[in-house]
């Protein structure tokens, strides 16, 4: 439910871009740091997690952790960055 609520605050245009990003870039080695892809160095209230950046002017923005036990990315937000933080 809540990342239904995160989706609500972007485009309903865009929702195809995230969906086709967010399998392109983790389906396979989600934990491979790239320039867009990258781990976060300060804690979180998501705990250990990476973010992925993307889209035009890379606007957006998907939290995920990762469970290398079982082979499973978890996405734990969608944001939009905007000039002072995150919507």
């Amino acid at each position: 439910m809540r990342m239904f609520k995160q989706l609500a605050s972007i485009e309903r245009r865009y929702y195809g871009l995230i969906e086709r990003t967010i399998t392109q870039q983790l389906r396979h080695e989600p934990d491979l740091e790239t320039r867009n892809r990258k781990p976060l160095l300060r804690p979180s209230v998501f705990g250990e997690a990476w973010e992925l950046r993307f889209g035009p002017g890379n606007r957006f923005r998907v939290f995920y952790g990762i469970d290398a036990e079982v082979s499973q990315v978890h996405i734990l937000a969608i944001g939009l960055k905007v000039a002072v933080g995150f919507l």
